[in-house]
């Protein structure tokens, strides 16, 4: 029995007049057709694949994009990190806070210190902010750090300004324009050189010659004027809510009442008014309404 083939004739167009016959199986065209269909049909989903290959890699170049910002932020973020550290630790250093992770739990309104908040608070506080930042990313993390040491920063410059201020209204030098001024009586008890009793004497004793200008030790105000059986001519400067300054014995007081005066600025002449043996100033310094030493407020004897 013959089976049923195909007979294929393929004739070159060379013009040779030879002719090729070929016998094939019709299985084999219908094999080779179906896959020639399948090919055919496959092609859309085939395109359609390849639009989605060409969308993932957008998707990936735009994710290379944001993770190369990412990279940048977190360079600059470290090396600002790195800058405000520095100068943490150097303000730290200048206020001797270097305990403290975080300055916000011990300044109160106004900038001012709080040392009486207790500890258990800080490290209450030092640990909710370890435990918050725990599943931060790293980028995340040095943000905040640097947001914590930008606020200290702040902190501690604000402290700066109210400490320079502070140091303006603190007396601090020598009260005469002498450069080698001669202190005659100190604080303390002595023997009075009226009755050679003892006595208390709430300040210090500074003689110099005629026309020896006295000086404003620091910023202030002056808020009396006038004169007294003991002191004679006196004035008296108020530094600060809790520090004045008393000047006995003066002669040609040049301040008056009201004045704002700075450091070094001329208030009188040193004089020998008063209850005094000789020409000098009798200085005093009193704090929260108690006499102190003035030695303690004066940090050079030379001028």
């Amino acid at each position: 029995m013959k089976r049923n083939r195909s007979l294929i004739l393929w004739i070159p167009r060379n013009g040779t007049g030879k002719i090729y016959k070929f016998s094939i199986s019709p299985s084999i065209i219908r094999v080779f057709l179906s896959v020639i269909l399948a090919c055919v049909v496959s092609v859309p989903f085939f395109e359609a694949g390849v639009h989605s290959l060409v969308a993932e890699i957008y998707h990936l170049q735009h994710v290379e994009q944001s993770l190369n910002e990412e990279i940048l932020s977190l360079q600059y973020v470290k090396k600002s990190l790195k800058s405000f550290e520095e100068k943490d630790e150097m303000l730290r250093n200048y206020f001797g806070l270097e305990k403290y992770q975080s300055l916000e739990p011990i300044i109160v309104g106004g900038g001012e210190f709080n040392f009486e908040r207790t500890m258990g608070e800080l490290v209450e506080n030092k640990s909710q902010s370890i435990a918050s930042n725990h599943n931060l990313c790293p980028v995340t993390k040095l943000t905040a750090k640097l947001s914590r040491l930008q606020s200290n920063h702040e902190i501690l410059n604000q402290l700066i300004i109210k400490q320079e201020e502070l140091w303006k209204h603190t007396p601090s030098i020598m009260p005469v324009d002498a450069k080698r001024p001669k202190i005659t009586s100190g604080f303390g008890w002595r023997n009075s050189p009226f009755s050679d009793r003892s006595e208390f004497h709430a300040g210090i004793d500074i003689i110099g010659p005629a026309g020896t200008n006295i000086l404003a030790p620091a910023n202030g105000i002056v808020t009396r004027i006038g004169y007294d059986r003991w002191l004679g001519n006196y004035l008296v400067l108020q530094h600060t809510d809790e520090i004045k300054t008393i000047y006995g014995h003066l002669e040609d007081i040049s301040a008056k009442k009201g004045e704002r005066v700075k450091r070094h600025d001329v208030l009188a002449m040193m004089g020998n008014t008063g209850m005094s043996t000789s020409r000098h100033l009798h200085y005093a310094v009193i704090v929260d309404n108690r006499v102190v030493d003035p030695m303690q407020y004066i940090l050079s004897l030379h001028r």
